[in-house]
């Protein structure tokens, strides 16, 4: 009698995320692709953001919404129950500063909505409404340098000019060690002298300027020793380092070139290495504090975005970031032969250089009852034995490290029998596509909609700790290896390789005709493109352009 044998394969990013990653494999796209991960299991069926344990914020949120926007994302996808757009209109009423008033401006232009009218607020008007004529020779917004600092980026977002006096009261507010300070005559500090050159920039100053120029040598007298920033004092923290990322970027300058560069670290590789296994961004090397806020201040600077962030028409639909469930063996709806002993087996992926799902935060429940594993060399094998004859049911679950969630509860196949269940089954050893979908949140016991598509004998592939695509090493012996080549070099013969395609941050695109699946790249470069095949069923073939 035949005997069934499935091997439980989980891919790569299983073994690899349980691993520590040193500082110089951290790259900014992978901890784009983390930190997102970690936003995405701060969110509440309101729509809103909030720390662990804490109602959401309409402070939170709007950060997020840049955050999202900055990687290429349109914040009005990004939801669960509501977007964080909906939720962020209701909050009208806790708007009261002039600061408030410009932080709104920036999530609202960034998720494509009008500045005039939103949540029956013209927030422009209200930004408008706080210029003070203080004798100084300009126009003052809002009570502080702060206020007028953020005010000027918020009407740059919104399109509206920036006038020469304000633009001037500004440039006057200088301290003469370049830098600038919170409030009129205050001391200087990195945060606000990085939020002025931003100002400046997108009000049309020169990056070649005295003023811009006097402001990034100030920026680099105080980076401290670590290469990174701090508000004050000598210890780097992740907010003011990710503003001052974003202000060199403004001013023209590579936050992650040499010239930046202290020790082992520039100032961009300093705010990668802050980043935890969860996605969420410490405060300082050595402390946690506010993680989702620390988190959505890095993200613009990750994706070397200065402010202000716009939409734009290209960004693409937000991302499903919870695990999915691939390679399911028994194949759903399938019969096996009475008597066979069963390995059940599927391959677990984080999307989008995730943050990984480790082996024990998986399980496994057969026909109702919790089943133990076993990993061996990268794979995940469960033993279901004999079974009796009939219809079975799996029921699997998988949080990722940033706390996102996925079940699937109507995976059945039978034995011995026909399956007692709707749904077509495929021949020729392709699995049929299953999908369940919940919303909720990991910090409310919910789960996010996740997928199961069919792939084959195809090995999988997903987002590695570095940032760049990971081959599963899962198995003995050398099972698998993987071929890296620019999309535009790519001339491969599909008669003999089945294709994967994972790119930065982009929308799924399937290509059944192909036998093409890939993820189209929606902000900067050109995706990375993960050839494999199964060494013991085909051979793997390359063709080169002539």
């Amino acid at each position: 009698m035949r005997r069934a044998v499935v091997c439980l394969i989980l891919s790569g990013v299983l073994v690899a995320s349980v691993l520590p990653v040193p500082a110089a494999a951290v790259t900014r796209v992978g901890a784009m692709g983390r930190a997102l991960d970690f936003i995405r299991a701060r969110q509440y069926t309101n729509g809103g953001f909030g720390e662990r344990g804490r109602p959401a914020s309409e402070q939170l949120t709007a950060w997020a919404i840049v955050a999202i926007a900055s990687a290429g994302h349109d914040p009005n996808t990004f939801k669960r129950g509501r977007s964080p757009v909906t939720y962020l209109a209701s909050q009208s009423g806790s708007w009261r500063s002039t600061t408030d008033f410009a932080r709104t401006t920036l999530a609202v232009v960034a998720a494509g909505k009008n500045p005039r009218s939103f949540g029956g607020v013209d927030l422009v008007a209200k930004i408008l409404d706080a210029v003070v004529q203080d004798g100084s020779g300009g126009d003052r917004i809002g009570p502080m340098v702060n206020s007028h600092i953020w005010s000027m980026i918020a009407l740059r977002a919104a399109g509206e000019d920036v006038t020469e006096e304000q633009i001037g009261w500004l440039r006057g507010q200088q301290n003469s060690d370049g830098g600038w300070g919170y409030g009129q005559n205050v001391r200087s500090d990195s945060n606000d002298t990085a939020a002025a050159i931003q100002a400046l920039i997108a009000s049309g100053e020169s990056r070649d300027s005295t003023v811009v120029r006097n402001a990034v040598a100030y920026l680099k007298r105080v980076q401290c020793p670590d290469a990174g920033f701090s508000y004050m004092g000598s210890m780097s923290d992740a907010a003011s380092t990710s503003w001052v990322v974003q202000g060199l970027v403004a001013a023209g300058e590579s936050p992650g070139g040499a010239a930046w560069k202290k020790g082992s670290h520039t100032p961009l590789s300093r705010l990668c290495a802050l980043q935890a296994d969860t996605g969420a961004v410490r405060y300082t090397a050595s402390r946690f504090q506010n993680p989702l806020f620390m988190t959505v201040q890095a993200a613009p600077a990750f994706a070397l975005r200065p402010f202000p962030v716009k939409f734009s028409s290209h960004f693409s639909s937000a991302p499903s970031l919870a695990p999915v469930f691939r390679l399911m063996r028994p194949v759903p709806n399938s019969s096996l032969s009475k008597g066979s002993s069963v390995r059940v087996s599927f391959s677990v992926i984080d999307p989008y250089n995730g943050t990984g799902v480790p082996s024990g935060n998986i399980s496994v429940r057969i026909d109702g009852v919790a089943r133990s594993k076993s990993v061996r060399g990268g794979s995940v094998v469960v033993e279901a034995g004999r079974l009796s004859v009939g219809t079975h049911t799996i029921a699997v679950s998988a949080t990722d490290r940033a706390g996102n969630s996925a079940t699937m509860a109507d995976w059945k196949f039978g034995v011995g029998a026909a399956v007692a269940a709707e749904g077509p089954a495929r021949s020729g050893g392709a699995q049929a596509a299953a999908s369940t979908a919940a919303t909720g949140s990991a910090e409310t016991s919910g789960s996010a909609a996740t997928s199961a598509t069919a792939s084959g004998e195809t090995t999988v592939y997903t987002g590695a700790p570095d940032g760049t695509l990971a081959d599963d090493k899962s198995g003995s012996g050398d099972e698998s290896r993987g071929l890296d080549f620019w999309a535009e070099n790519l001339d491969v013969d599909l008669d003999e390789t089945e294709a994967g395609f994972l790119g930065r941050f982009g929308p799924a695109g399937v290509y059944p005709a192909l036998g093409l699946a890939f993820l189209v790249p929606a902000v900067g470069g050109v995706s990375l493109i993960r050839l494999c095949t199964d060494k013991s069923r085909r051979r793997r073939r390359k063709s080169r352009r002539g």
